[in-house]
């Protein structure tokens, strides 16, 4: 389904980011809730009194709210389309680390502006260095005050990070088990 109307204004969660827009159609005011991880790229893209276009599904038919709510699912500004983006790849060339509240390196900062987040482990395994070439892909969402996008890293340079967690996991769960089958075969 398909809403048009003005933004009037972004609407703030418990937590003080935006979860929804709020636009006069010419039906009445309706109330359009999207994902957090949104807010920025929304933010970025509508201002108030813009005329936008959005992609929606119905929220809760039975809600007895004082206006329609929908889930938006995609919007168009100014004649270009837009869908909230969760997953991307990006390629570039890293120039320079970032580090965790402990020094660790994380991630770096590409020269395309992306910032994209390893984690410790996941630096480690691609041995990430500053001027080497990166082909990553994950979880993007806006940055809160840049033009630019985080990438949660699931693969980089052909590395599944998401088989390094499970991995860690798997290890952790059997060191566990280990004292307790130690035990079993050596009673006291």
């Amino acid at each position: 389904m398909k809403i048009e109307g003005a933004l009037e204004y972004f609407n703030y969660s418990p937590k003080g980011g935006y979860e929804a827009l709020i636009l006069a159609t010419k039906k009445g005011e309706v109330q359009i809730n999207f994902e957090p991880e949104h807010a920025a790229d929304l933010a970025c893209s509508l201002k108030a009194g813009e005329m936008v276009t959005v992609k929606v599904n119905r929220f809760d038919e039975a809600s007895d709210a004082e206006r329609p709510v929908y889930q938006l699912h995609g919007y168009k500004v100014h004649g270009i389309e837009h869908k909230p983006q969760t997953h991307m790849q990006v390629k570039g060339v890293v120039k320079r680390l970032n580090h965790t509240r402990h020094g660790e390196v994380n991630g770096g900062v590409l020269d395309t502006g992306d910032f994209i987040h390893l984690k410790p482990r996941g630096a480690r395994a691609i041995q990430l260095a500053v001027g080497q070439t990166i082909t990553a892909s994950g979880q993007a969402r806006a940055m809160l005050f840049e033009d630019y996008r985080v990438i949660e890293v699931e693969k980089a340079n052909g590395v599944d990070l998401m088989k390094l967690d499970h991995a860690k996991k798997a290890a952790k769960k059997g060191a566990k088990k280990a004292p307790k089958k130690a035990t079993k075969k050596h009673p006291k």
